[in-house]
């Protein structure tokens, strides 16, 4: 894939595969630079992301396990939101006590003067 800005004086981003990009003078051809030490980084961390690390052919195992963990963590946090707290306070709100005990308090003695 080729990038061409805009800005005349930009160079151009030449994809050499899907882990190198070099630019280049549009108008010489020479090659001015590379990816940044930040941008290489960057890709690493995506990479543990999304496949652990894992090249090649164990990608496809990587990617179902990231892809487990996420199910399962997407179970859990909505089971602890929809689920189990749901239960909690329709029950003790059925019941007449308050969800959150600790929020209401209990209605306080009135002074009454003769």
């Amino acid at each position: 894939m080729i990038m061409v800005k805009s800005d005349p004086r930009a160079s151009v981003g030449v994809n050499l595969g899907r882990y190198n990009t070099v630019f280049v003078n549009p108008y010489n051809g020479e090659i001015v630079g590379s990816q940044s030490p930040t941008h290489n980084f960057l890709r690493d961390i995506v990479d543990w992301h999304r496949w652990l690390g894992v090249e090649g052919e164990g990608r496809a195992t990587a990617r179902a396990i990231t892809g487990a963990c996420n199910l399962a963590f997407f179970l859990v946090g909505t089971g602890e939101a929809f689920g189990f707290a749901g239960q909690t306070v329709l029950s003790k709100l059925t019941e007449g006590k308050s969800p959150c005990p600790k929020l209401v308090s209990p209605p306080s003695k009135l002074s009454t003067r003769p």
